[in-house]
């Protein structure tokens, strides 16, 4: 079996979700290697493209999309804080309606939106390095199952309260107390959203799905800080 092109609707679902550009190289990938090797192979082959496409930011329109932002540590007064009840928690922007080192920006609306969200009680969830997120889109599920395990998953830390303010998206999130040598660890922070409408690189329109503390993360926007 072979592919006649990007549109074609035998595709398997969690392709036709990709972007053009993306489906039209899956399936030339996949062809390729299928006339030479049979199909199982080329699945194999071509779904590894689309996990690396997925890993360097590339797959966006009706995908995920990590973005990956950063804050600034300061180690002098620590930045784990404990609050009356004991809850320990962190707080830092998660982004702002600037662009990013990568030209990307998010609208005021959106981010007011995504508080909005997370001040419902539909809580994000933090972990380190995208490991869970890794696992998840590993699966090869199409995007709205992915997108309900992101929402699911375990982590070391909850958002449970946020502010747009000033064009930044504040996030206030408790941690898991086992994790604080790791904490101190930190050199970024990454966001995982589900765009469903981007255009010149602005995003107007998506979910917030979840967050991860980076120890080797790419510093791509210098405004997100702890506070």
């Amino acid at each position: 079996m072979v592919y006649t092109d990007a549109n074609d609707s035998s595709l398997p679902d969690y392709i036709q979700t990709k972007p053009s550009a993306i489906r039209a190289r899956w399936v030339v990938i996949f062809n390729n290697v299928a006339e030479r090797e049979g199909e199982q192979l080329a699945f194999i082959v071509a779904n590894k493209y689309l996990k690396k496409m997925a890993s360097e930011g590339f797959i966006e329109a009706k995908s995920l999309k990590i973005r990956k932002l950063s804050f600034k540590l300061d180690t002098k007064d620590g930045f784990i804080k404990k609050s009356l009840n004991g809850e320990e928690y962190v707080s830092f922007v998660l982004t702002d309606t600037l662009p990013d080192g990568h030209g990307e920006t998010y609208t005021p609306e959106l981010l007011q939106e995504w508080a909005d969200e997370i001040n419902k009680g539909n809580m994000i969830v933090g972990d380190i390095d995208h490991t869970e997120y890794d696992k998840i889109l590993a699966t090869e599920q199409n995007a709205d199952a992915i997108t309900m395990k992101l929402k699911e998953k375990s982590g070391i830390a909850k958002a449970v309260e946020a502010v747009f303010e000033k064009g930044k998206l504040w996030i206030k999130a408790l941690i898991d107390k086992r994790y604080k040598k790791v904490l101190s660890k930190v050199k970024g922070l990454s966001l995982e959203a589900f765009i469903e409408d981007a255009k010149d690189n602005v995003a107007t329109a998506g979910k917030l799905l979840g967050f991860s503390f980076m120890v080797n993360g790419e510093q791509a926007n210098p405004r997100a800080v702890l506070s």
